[in-house]
């Protein structure tokens, strides 16, 4: 009973910021019941808002060592790890945190980034899709997806994906941008320009955006509103596709202004 009164002090303090008057409150309970749970739990929180990696660390990696494997805490030892630049051992802790618990959303969304930061995309895919599969409402891993398969030139997949994520966010550049680009990996530029146009209404200096915006219109013979675009590209710096845009459309037009202006 002692030991339950000490742990409610602890969380007290703990809900009022106090996290050293927490510790202390912890470290009699433990002081009472070394292997106690709940009380090492409590002491990880506590340095955790004190900012203190390394007790944190230690809080949790003995409660990993009394205790079974709770995935919770393994995903929380895998994100300080993986704040501290030290993937390899992250990675370690998200995978055993899914050994613990296959549905762990946590571990499988950070597990896919890691793998797309190293464009190991079809190994990202292989946590993406699952999580999709338990939580559909989820946009950012939809974009993710779709990014993998684009990486991948799977342009159909890739539509498949930010169509999702459109559906869901119909606002989302990062969703329309992969969809609109997704379509143009198909050849499909007339049902790629209002997705571009769209980017454009939402980030209208949106480098990236303008300059396929003018491919996209150079390739459906559209020039002059190519040309605004490749002129709209190099009004925010330099741009090879862009300068090769104008180039092309000098050539098509033989025009001396649009010569001149190139």
């Amino acid at each position: 009973m002692q030991v339950d009164n000490l742990l409610r002090n602890a969380e007290e303090r703990a809900r009022a910021k106090d996290f050293h008057g927490a510790l202390r409150f912890l470290e009699q309970a433990l002081a009472l019941d070394p292997w106690c749970g709940a009380a090492l739990l409590g002491m990880a929180e506590a340095y955790r808002g004190l900012q203190d990696d390394d007790n944190c660390l230690k809080a949790w990696e003995r409660y990993l060592d009394e205790h079974p494997a709770d995935a919770r805490v393994l995903t929380r030892v895998g994100d300080l790890h993986r704040r501290r630049g030290m993937i390899g051992m992250a990675l370690e802790y998200y995978l055993d945190a899914l050994r613990v618990e296959p549905d762990n959303r946590h571990a499988r969304a950070t597990l896919g980034d890691l793998h797309f930061r190293e464009q190991r995309f079809r190994e990202a895919l292989a946590y993406y899709m699952p999580l999709l599969e338990l939580e559909s409402g989820r946009v950012e891993i939809w974009i993710q997806a779709g990014n993998c398969n684009r990486r991948l030139a799977d342009y159909r997949e890739a539509e498949t994906c930010f169509r999702h994520a459109v559906n869901l966010a119909p606002l989302n550049p990062f969703a329309l941008f992969g969809l609109a680009d997704a379509l143009r990996g198909q050849g499909r530029h007339e049902a790629a320009a209002p997705c571009w146009l769209q980017v454009l209404e939402i980030t209208p200096n949106n480098q990236a955006a303008l300059s396929r915006t003018g491919d996209c219109f150079l390739r459906l013979g559209r020039l002059p509103e190519a040309e605004q675009m490749y002129r709209r590209t190099l009004a925010l710096g330099e741009d090879r596709a862009a300068r090769e845009g104008l180039a092309r459309i000098r050539r098509n037009l033989h025009s001396p202004e649009i010569a001149g202006k190139a």
